[in-house]
């Protein structure tokens, strides 16, 4: 279902707001590289002043195997959707039982705003993948704690921060899983692993942007948007409907 219907939106659906921009970024790095991309990072509309650059990175490199276009890139936007419903249905499996996960995934599947951003070159499908699976590898870390799972649930959690600053929403809702379902002691030597990986790539991050000149230009935008999601209405409107 989604890749049909996806595929139709990806093909036919208007270009939707950031998308241009989104796509002209993705498109230096597939024409030009990623050393032009990074040396132009600041002067790159609506991605140099708020977004990490994994995203376009990413679609860039698709279009640079499969061709400069839109459609595209939008696939690779689809694939991740595609994705993210088998791992929305697998995590509600695993907490509860099989008929839960395919009533919340076909709950997910009855929202049309999902095939219009899951069919869209934007940053919120590639987020919203990552957060879904590190909810996932979190949940098999609780059952099966081990080194190499704790490192791979950081480097996904790492990915999202690359991908959206918002990925630091996972942080609380990870604490709530160690905290409600096992023993906080037994896990917190893997909650460690899982934090000191996906901080230090941020953090890797955040000091190439402070060299890159764009370190304060995001912390102002991202404090910009909080104020006016905690103290407006609009904003307060925006996050109940979110």
């Amino acid at each position: 279902v989604v890749l049909i219907v996806g595929v139709v939106y990806a093909n036919y659906q208007r270009t939707v707001p950031d998308e241009p921009d989104f796509f002209n970024a993705s498109r230096m790095v597939a024409e030009e590289g990623v050393v032009p991309f990074f040396a132009n990072y600041a002067r790159i509309p609506w991605l140099g002043t708020q977004h990490p650059p994994l995203v376009p990175l990413v679609y860039g490199l698709a279009m640079h195997l499969l061709g400069v276009n839109l459609f595209v890139a939008r696939l690779v936007s689809l694939a991740l959707a595609i994705a993210t419903v088998l791992l929305t249905y697998f995590l509600r499996r695993d907490l509860y039982d099989r008929n839960t996960g395919l009533l919340v995934t076909s709950l997910l599947l009855s929202f049309p705003f999902f095939f219009r951003n899951g069919a869209a070159a934007l940053t919120d499908m590639p987020v919203t993948f990552f957060f879904a699976l590190a909810l996932l590898l979190t949940l098999r870390l609780l059952q099966t704690p081990t080194c190499r799972l704790s490192v791979a649930t950081g480097i996904i959690i790492g990915a999202g921060l690359l991908s959206k600053y918002m990925m630091a929403l996972i942080y609380p809702v990870v604490l709530s899983y160690f905290i409600a379902i096992v023993p906080f002691r037994r896990l917190k030597l893997p909650l460690a692993f899982v934090t000191l990986v996906s901080v230090s790539m941020l953090i890797t991050w955040l000091v190439y942007a402070y060299h890159i000149s764009v370190l304060a230009t995001h912390k102002d935008t991202v404090a910009s948007y909080a104020s006016v999601v905690m103290t407006t209405n609009f904003g307060k409107k925006l996050l109940l409907e979110t």
